[in-house]
């Protein structure tokens, strides 16, 4: 209790946190500088009990419990338009109903939900929060309106409405207006919400994590998340940009019915952004809809939330990598007696990874297989061979030097395969290194580029040049110069010795046929995955970090993954089991 009569006797019993709203309704706030309803986190006068608005059946200072659980308050027919921040804001609260309002044309946001800006070590004990089970926070036939022109989409499109100037939501690659700001919580179910006219660019229907950035806190919570809001009865009217996310896994979306994806075979699909979800091979039910800016996955997969968090003394660890593998019964790593899968294959010697080789083409092409180690790993742009006789070939790699990071080209690279056919040798003194011709341009219309902004003087500039014309020229090189290339080891067939290429590390690819992107350049993915039965996830953790499910994490110490487990309907092993074994690949 607060003002003038809360030191008066007695006042310790009176708990407006505690208290329910048994009615208000039909109110309507316009043109405020900042909220048109503000639900405020705070604590009493002294410092006590939990921040928010909690209210209680029978005892409003009684702690929560069987007989004294949470009572709905219910705030109806609120119309709030043109406030210079939100139409709706609330805090940490529970059994909170918002039913029937509109919120129309707000500069920021038309509704905020419960913000990370308070929240503490774990979800376990954070004063900031949705208090209550499914189902008790809930905001019921909802009308966003983005802007307030009429008779879209034949309105005038090159309108725009008015954007935050400062202090709007933020990560977003500019100004940002949203209809609805989810909360930094699990446990909001938005019912039979309309959205209508957001149809422009800086404008998304759904966004979130609420507060993610606190304004002046000196920390934020970028790359966590995974707190899920479910929808059902979604209506979408003139509303093409319906999410917008700023990094994988900020939210998970449960549309409940279908109607959120705008699918009648959407009852109970996911909305995420999530790269591991791009793999069509690993998740053959999802899709990506830039409307949602994401991926809509279908009902047959369950997501679960996991956090990481780092161990004292141990400071703020790095997002963990992740990475999708395909595995057959025996794990994600290639057997001897795979026979189908390394047809075709070669193993460097104490290499991390194979590489493809059709010794019966015409036309030799050599490509990596799988994933890289960061350690012990190769990489090139093209390796294309030709035969010179039934035993020796001539390769050409174009590829990018780890070391100095220039373009360059490794010619006429003999390689002689041995009599009984099973090893592969590169021979010295047979291959020249240069930089390629685009590097020359580009280092050329860099050089230029200097002079003509006065940053080089006419010596400067001829010394450049020359510079990169003796980088231009061809050099002799050894295999032994050339490490990233294998070109340093002997190649062992797999067919023939199929040992030489099974365990020690080498996975299976996690993508047939497609490009993946590494720090160190950009690997085409080969193999034949028709060996390939079930998927899992990997979970690379460092050492500092422990994983528990479904919890938020301390400020900039670590961070909240939504991870997709293998639950298909062809494997029907439950995530938590699957999450034990990943994370025994720490």
């Amino acid at each position: 209790m607060r003002g003038a009569s809360e030191f008066e006797v007695g006042a310790q019993q009176v708990c407006p946190q505690g208290t329910p709203i048994t009615f208000i309704g039909n109110n309507e706030a316009h043109n405020n500088g900042k909220y048109g309803l503000r639900i405020f986190t705070g604590k009493n006068h002294n410092g006590e009990g939990l921040p928010g608005f909690y209210p209680r059946k029978m005892n409003p200072c009684a702690p929560v419990s069987e007989s004294n659980p949470f009572e709905p308050s219910e705030f109806s027919n609120f119309f709030s338009w043109r406030n210079g921040h939100n139409g709706i804001t609330f805090g940490s609260v529970a059994a909170l109903r918002i039913v029937d309002a509109v919120v129309a044309d707000n500069l920021m946001r038309g509704i905020e939900g419960t913000g990370a800006d308070g929240i503490a070590n774990s979800l376990s004990d954070t004063m900031t929060q949705l208090r209550g089970p499914w189902g008790s926070n809930v905001i019921v036939r909802p009308i966003f309106i983005g802007h307030a022109q009429d008779g879209c989409p034949a309105c005038n499109h090159s309108e725009v409405p008015v954007y935050p100037a400062s202090g709007g939501p933020v990560g977003y690659g500019g100004a940002m207006r949203l209809g609805i700001c989810t909360p930094a919580a699990w446990g909001l179910t938005v019912e039979n919400a309309t959205f209508i006219n957001y149809d422009r660019d800086g404008m998304a229907a759904v966004g979130g994590f609420s507060k993610a950035v606190p304004p002046g806190a000196g920390y934020n919570f970028v790359g966590n998340g995974g707190f899920e809001t479910k929808f059902s009865g979604t209506r979408w009217v003139q509303s093409q940009y319906r999410a917008r996310w700023r990094w994988q896994s900020e939210v998970l979306i449960t549309d409940v019915d279908g109607t959120f994806s705008d699918q009648s075979f959407c009852a109970g699909c996911h909305v995420l952004k999530s790269d591991l979800l791009a793999s069509s091979d690993a998740f053959p039910d999802c899709y990506i809809d830039t409307r949602y800016d994401g991926s809509v996955c279908k009902p047959k997969y369950h997501f679960v939330a996991a956090g990481f968090t780092a161990k004292p003394p141990c400071g703020p660890c790095e997002n963990p990598p992740i990475r999708i593998s395909y595995r057959n019964e025996e794990g994600i790593y290639v057997h001897a007696d795979d026979a189908r899968y390394l047809k075709h294959k070669w193993r460097p010697e104490g290499k991390f990874s194979l590489v493809r080789f059709d010794i019966s083409s015409d036309k030799p092409y050599l490509t990596i297989v799988g994933e890289h180690d960061e350690h012990f790993w190769g990489s090139w742009h093209t390796a294309r061979g030709e035969w010179m006789s039934r035993r020796r070939l001539r390769f050409n790699f174009t590829y990018q030097d780890q070391f100095d990071k220039r373009d360059k080209c490794a010619l006429n690279y003999e390689a002689v395969i041995s009599e009984d056919g099973t090893m592969l040798s590169f021979q010295d003194n047979t291959a020249t290194m240069r930089i390629s011709e685009a590097e020359i341009r580009k280092r050329r219309a860099a050089a230029a580029l200097l002079f003509a902004s006065s940053k080089l003087d006419n010596i400067s500039y001829g010394l450049r040049l020359q510079a990169i014309d003796l980088m231009a020229q061809s050099r002799a090189v050894n295999g032994s110069q050339t490490p990233q290339l294998f070109t340093d080891v002997v190649w062992y067939r797999c067919e023939p010795l199929p040992h030489m290429c099974a365990g020690s590390g080498i996975r299976y690819p996690n993508q047939a046929g497609a490009e993946i992107g590494r720090e160190r350049g950009s690997f085409q993915i080969q193999g034949n995955l028709l060996c390939v039965t079930t998927t899992a996830l990997e979970l690379k953790l460092p050492a500092c970090l422990t994983m528990t499910t479904r919890r938020c994490c301390s400020p900039m110490a670590a961070a909240s993954y939504i991870l997709a487990a293998a639950y298909f309907t062809y494997h029907h092993q439950p995530a938590r089991h699957l999450f034990t074994a990943a994370a025994s690949h720490t």
